[in-house]
């Protein structure tokens, strides 16, 4: 899956992606959170989730985000990367 290749024309689409923080001590963050989305036709390159959609502070403990991304059409999708640096 890692070594997909990067989608970089095609058809552009919207993902909406909702991420869930734990409940436990520390579940919050601050840092810059992204996301590389893999499907049958390829990946994205990593994405930067900045802007949620449900709340105005995103990645808080015990809190869904939702986020809207544009990119291109990775086919049927077979797996997500999430992290930050």
């Amino acid at each position: 899956m890692r070594e997909a290749r990067t989608i970089t024309d095609g058809i552009l689409c919207e993902y909406k992606i909702t991420v869930t923080t734990g409940n436990c001590n520390g579940a919050s963050t601050d840092a810059p959170i992204r996301l590389k989305l893999y499907g049958k036709k390829g990946s994205t390159g990593f994405l930067n989730l900045e802007q949620s959609e449900s709340h105005r502070v995103a990645f808080r403990r015990n809190q869904s985000d939702t986020f809207l991304i544009q990119t291109y059409h990775v086919g049927e999708l077979i797996g997500i990367t999430i992290g930050h640096n």
